[in-house]
């Protein structure tokens, strides 16, 4: 019986430190890419909806920040958006009045646009 337990004691010791391995190797890889990225945007009135993926495999929570012009004043918005792995979602950005045009859309892990 001694034996049997040892056996699954070191096969689940071996499993976890393989997994450590293997996440350990296999991080650097996917640093390089960006884990949430920004596929598109439109704009409907006061709002601006802006469809972002998530590219890694892990749940991400960012922000995402539009940048809009409204009437001849720049304004900023931060969304913020958690997603699953490889989930897909839009979000909205309100503003008090029409806009006019999104100059700049992004994802930031910070509370301050770019």
């Amino acid at each position: 019986m001694r034996t049997q337990e040892n056996n699954k004691r070191t096969s689940t010791a071996m499993a976890l430190a393989l997994g450590i391995l293997i996440t350990m190797v296999a991080a650097p890889a996917h640093a390089a890419c960006p884990s949430v990225v920004v596929l598109g945007t439109s704009v409907s009135g006061s709002s601006v909806y802006v469809t972002v993926k998530n590219t890694s495999l892990l749940p991400q929570v960012k922000s995402v920040a539009v940048q809009v012009v409204m009437g001849d004043t720049a304004v900023w918005s931060l969304v913020p958006v958690t997603l699953l792995p490889y989930q897909t979602t839009t979000v909205r950005a309100g503003f008090t009045s029409v806009v006019t045009s999104v100059t700049k859309c992004g994802i930031t892990d910070e509370s301050t646009p770019f």
